[in-house]
């Protein structure tokens, strides 16, 4: 059976693009230490589709090996569809003088603007968003949109959206609800995919490839390259249709 279907991606506002702010020291981190970023939703206990306890378990073989590794965490840290984070801090015994996280309240009531984040992803050295499975994932492209490199799970749509950063191996794990399989990280390559971006913290060259790669998701790029010409198709097929109904009449 084949079902005609048009390709239009998501896309990003330009407010995510590399920015020099003050965001750390708003949020008192060194200006010599490695960044890295999880914003994801902490929603949802079977399964935890974010992956955060294998996420925080990888951040913290890796953050215990070094002393100039923070973590900023943009979520709901206590949710109560979620998990409770700053328990799972505790159990892996991440350091909490080297944790950030965005205001709880503004968080909730959606009152963080995307300038913000765009702030938040450009001090960052890494993004960390190795979900067991998106129909997406907009994180990924605007952390890139800001010269972020990023680390992903290699599955879903995560698979084609990392240009600049590195993809994470997994292991099935079936979803009864579903029906279907989800992708659990492995989490000793998290480990190793951070040791990676550790060692490239200062490449250039790698932000410069992230920002490229977005640049194919920009709002006005995607209008322009892909709904216009869909829209004008349309249009003209509703021409065509209504020129038929005028000629025969019911």
């Amino acid at each position: 059976l084949k079902i005609k279907s048009t390709y239009i991606p998501h896309a990003i506002e330009q407010v995510f693009q590399p920015v020099q702010s003050d965001i750390r020291q708003r949020l008192n981190i060194p200006d010599d230490a490695f960044v890295v970023c999880i914003n994801a939703a902490n929603q949802g206990l079977a399964p935890v589709r974010k992956a955060w306890p294998e996420m925080l378990q990888g951040f913290a073989k890796f953050q215990a090996d070094r002393k100039d590794v923070y973590l900023y965490l943009h979520t709901d840290l206590a949710r109560p569809a979620g998990i409770n984070i700053p328990g799972m801090l505790e159990i892996y015994q991440i350091d909490h003088t080297r944790v950030r996280s965005c205001d709880q309240t503004a968080y909730r009531v959606g009152a963080i603007p995307q300038s913000y984040m765009a702030e938040v992803y450009s001090a960052s050295n890494v993004l960390l968003s190795t979900s067991m499975g998106e129909g997406f994932g907009l994180a990924v492209i605007e952390a890139q949109a800001c010269g972020t490199p990023v680390i992903a799970t290699n599955f879903s749509a995560q698979t084609e959206l990392v240009g600049a950063g590195w993809l994470v191996r997994w292991q099935g794990t079936y979803d009864p609800p579903q029906g279907a399989f989800l992708a659990m990280p492995n989490v000793n390559d998290i480990y190793l995919k951070l040791q990676e971006a550790y060692d490239a913290r200062d490449d250039q060259e790698l932000r410069i490839k992230a920002r490229q790669f977005a640049n194919g998701y920009d709002a006005d790029y995607v209008y322009g390259t892909y709904w216009r010409p869909f829209l004008a198709e349309l249009e003209s097929e509703m021409t065509a249709s209504n020129r038929k109904k005028k000629a025969y009449p019911r």
